[in-house]
C-alpha cells in the first residue's frame, strides 16, 4: 500500500520528534503572491512503528506550503507514509 495520507495530531508529532534526512526549501514570488514550499524525507521511523503497529514502514514524506498575498498567510502540511 503506497503512500498513505496521515492525520494532523501525527504531523504534528512527526515534526517534533524526528530530523528528516533530506530537506528542500524554495520560495518563489509571482503575481504579488510568495510561495515557500518545504519537502522533508523523514527515514528515522522505528519509533512510530513500535507506537502504532505500523510494520514494514520505509520513510516518511511531509511537504509544507505557505502563500502570502497582501498580507494574508495560508499554509497547508501534508504528510505520507511510504511501505
Amino acid at each position: 500500500m503506497p503512500y498513505q495520507l496521515i492525520s494532523k495530531n501525527k504531523v504534528h508529532a512527526i515534526s517534533k520528534t524526528t530530523q528528516p534526512i533530506h530537506a528542500k526549501k524554495t520560495v518563489a514570488k509571482s503575481h504579488g503572491r510568495i510561495a515557500t514550499r518545504t519537502t522533508h524525507v523523514i527515514g528515522d521511523i522505528d519509533w512510530l512503528d513500535e507506537r502504532h503497529n505500523r510494520p514494514g514502514l520505509k520513510i516518511i514524506l511531509m511537504f509544507r506550503s505557505t502563500g502570502e498575498v497582501g498580507g494574508q498567510v495560508t499554509c497547508e502540511t501534508c504528510c505520507y507514509i511510504d511501505y
